[in-house]
């Protein structure tokens, strides 16, 4: 047993550095990408449902750039129909966001999730190796 606890510990450690290297190179690629945002003023066109989703909104707005119009979805709600509202967007996007951090969070929101599977073995690994320890301690009467 206590050759598979250390080699699982060892691909846990080795899986969530790699999980650690991959999260934080795409954080970074994030920020670099955010700063290519502009502030555009748009016109809020209409606010509705996200689909599949039951509280999640998104505000539809249009934008003038290079005289053709775009439209583009903000995630939440912002103004009422007719409103100006700034957002960051790449102009010509299709997405827009209320600022460039909210830009990084929204890019970034699974990747947590890369780390699940090492919280997954490694803990029950480490409770199952501290039972196994209590269980071999000689009784003291």
């Amino acid at each position: 047993m206590k050759a598979l606890a250390w080699i699982t510990t060892a691909l846990c450690i080795t899986y969530g550095a790699i999980a650690l290297i991959i999260y934080q190179t795409k954080h970074a690629d994030v920020l670099e990408e955010s700063k290519s945002l502009r502030e555009i003023e748009a016109k809020v066109e209409g606010v509705q449902r996200c689909p599949g989703k039951s509280l999640c909104y998104q505000t539809i707005v249009s934008y003038q750039t290079n005289d053709k119009v775009i439209t583009a979805k903000v995630l939440g709600e912002h103004g009422k129909d007719g409103a100006i509202i700034s957002i960051w967007t790449k102009p010509g996007a299709p997405k827009g966001y209320d600022s460039p951090s909210a830009f990084i969070e929204q890019s970034m929101v699974f990747f947590p999730l890369f780390f699940l599977p090492t919280a997954l073995i490694i803990l029950p690994l480490l409770l199952a190796l501290q039972g196994k320890s209590e269980s071999t301690k000689p009784s003291s009467q």
